[in-house]
């Protein structure tokens, strides 16, 4: 009995096999997926998904374009082709970072034990972001068996033939980032996500920055610039004023002296103090598993 159990554990390995390799030679470079994220420097974002495949993907591609729909009703949907594949470019708009991690779908959810989703910290010049995202094969709907190490090895080969990525466009240079390639002098970062596509695959972004409020930063160059005009101004006044005149107009430049020093350290202050995120500044919400995945 253990004879025949064993010939047909060889038997459906090799059939397993042979159908992965039939997939892998008939299906090279039939998909091309991308996650285009672009943060604007006002602090809205457009996600833009494209989703490409040959006739054999297209049930599958429409399925996955109909799900984003459902989650925004507002969606931009074009369809697209390219290099022979067809299929479908979605683009959502969200005027916040907030909206974003609230509406922009699982990849930007909070987990417990593996991600922090998007966390956000302001302060008067800037609004400081880190973005600490999970990707997995549980959450693509591939939990099958890897305990067969020729099948695993054929999934791997069928896999590099995939493209499959996310890309974040920022308006400045990040300050911390694992992205896999930069590009546009660092400022649009690539993460290869073909891995989470096989059972047991998953990938880790996270990358912070910063939002320049630049009306703030004007506003108090403009107040440090004034107080400092005017007590050199009050400065000289009490120069050329009676004895009983320069008390107050040396006391006014004291006062308007300080107060350029206040801001220039508040600004010195605020400019070198790390953001040191805390679970507290997350906005995503939890991540809840979908039953039919």
């Amino acid at each position: 009995m253990s004879a025949k159990k064993f010939a047909w554990e060889r038997a459906w390995t090799l059939v397993s096999v042979l159908l992965l390799l039939l997939i892998t030679v008939f299906t090279v470079g039939c998909f091309k997926g991308e996650a285009n994220l672009t943060i604007r420097a006002d602090g809205s974002a457009a996600l833009k998904t494209r989703l490409l495949g040959t006739d054999l993907l297209k049930e599958s591609i429409v399925e996955a374009t109909n799900e984003i729909r459902k989650k925004d009703s507002s969606a931009q949907v074009k369809e697209i082709s390219e290099d022979g594949k067809t299929g479908f470019e979605i683009t959502s708009e969200y005027p916040d970072m907030k909206t974003l991690a609230e509406k922009g779908g699982d990849l930007f959810t909070r987990r417990d034990g593996k991600a922090a989703g998007i966390r956000q910290k302001k302060t008067w010049f800037y609004d400081a972001y880190a973005l600490d995202l999970y990707a997995g094969s549980s959450e693509t709907g591939n939990d099958a068996d890897s305990d067969d190490p020729a099948a695993a090895a054929m999934m791997k080969g069928f896999l590099n033939q995939i493209h499959y990525e996310f890309c974040l466009t920022l308006p400045e240079t990040p300050e911390k980032h694992n992205a896999d390639r930069t590009e546009d002098g660092g400022k649009t970062l690539r993460w290869d996500l073909a891995p989470t596509l096989a059972a047991g695959g998953d990938k880790h972004i996270q990358v912070e920055f910063r939002l320049w409020n630049k009306l703030h930063i004007v506003l108090t160059a403009a107040v440090a610039i004034v107080s400092l005009a005017l007590a050199v101004l009050f400065f000289i006044l009490r120069q050329k004023s009676d004895a009983g005149e320069r008390g107050k107009k040396l006391i006014l430049a004291i006062v308007f002296a300080v107060l350029a020093l206040a801001v220039l350290a508040f600004s010195v202050w605020q400019l070198t103090t790390a953001s040191g995120f805390t679970a507290e500044d997350s906005l995503s919400p939890t991540y809840v598993k979908d039953a039919a995945k």
